[in-house]
């Protein structure tokens, strides 16, 4: 899940489950720090997807979100995936199956989460927010042959600059990693480092709801901190 309220959003741009997960998990925690009680769950475009940091780039400046036709899908290795932006739909298709009842049905749904669009860019305050913290992306990594990296500024200023130009509105991104990654000098980017994996993820997806309570919690200490000194 993503977030849409009336005065704050909060919006997954992958790179995986984990982000749309954590969002979810702390829906209460963002509540009370943005003071948005409008504020609800809300399914959007990259939330379940396997999707790098340039896919959703390029995505994102071509304004396309889902395939035309599913002719325009393969198993590779076992999820369907989107040869023309690197990316897998990896729990949209029942059993794995594309076929074309199937694929209409996941095309339905994704036209009505990108309508939210206007939604999401009505709201005062939007923060992308993207990870690649998955205890397994490693595997994920290895299956799939996709790079889940987040470690180059210049990827998260390119998707930062598309997110910006696709709603319309400046926003913040908040980027959750296991990477050394420095400051950026970009005063839009926040950097959340988790030193470790986490211990306490049975299911090695979804993440210590507490690692991203804290880094919630920095983020929102940040941006205040930024607006007091500007």
């Amino acid at each position: 899940m993503s977030a849409i309220g009336e005065s704050w959003a909060f919006v997954s741009l992958g790179v995986s489950c984990q982000t749309a997960h954590q969002i979810h998990e702390n829906i209460d925690l963002l509540r009370q720090l943005t003071g948005d009680t409008s504020l609800q769950k809300s399914a959007y475009i990259f939330d379940w997807l396997i999707c790098p940091a340039q896919s959703a780039t390029h995505m994102l400046r071509d304004r396309r979100f889902f395939p035309d036709n599913s002719g325009q899908l393969k198993r590779n290795p076992a999820f369907p995936y989107w040869n023309l932006y690197d990316v897998f739909f990896w729990h949209d298709f029942a059993a794995k199956d594309i076929d074309d009842p199937s694929f209409n049905i996941v095309k339905s749904k994704y036209d009505h989460m990108i309508s939210k669009r206007e939604a999401i860019a009505a709201a005062a305050n939007v923060v992308w927010i993207v990870s690649n913290t998955q205890n397994n992306l490693a595997y994920v990594q290895r299956d799939t042959k996709i790079n889940l990296t987040l470690s180059m500024e210049s990827v998260i200023t390119e998707l930062k600059d598309a997110a910006q130009l696709y709603f319309q509105t400046k926003g913040t991104m908040l980027v959750v990693t296991h990477e050394t990654l420095k400051k950026s000098n970009d005063r839009d980017i926040h950097i959340s480092r988790f030193s470790s994996r986490s211990p306490t993820d049975p299911m090695d997806w979804k993440g210590d709801k507490t690692q991203w309570a804290v880094a919630f919690s920095s983020f929102f200490e940040n941006i205040v901190s930024a607006e007091y000194d500007s």
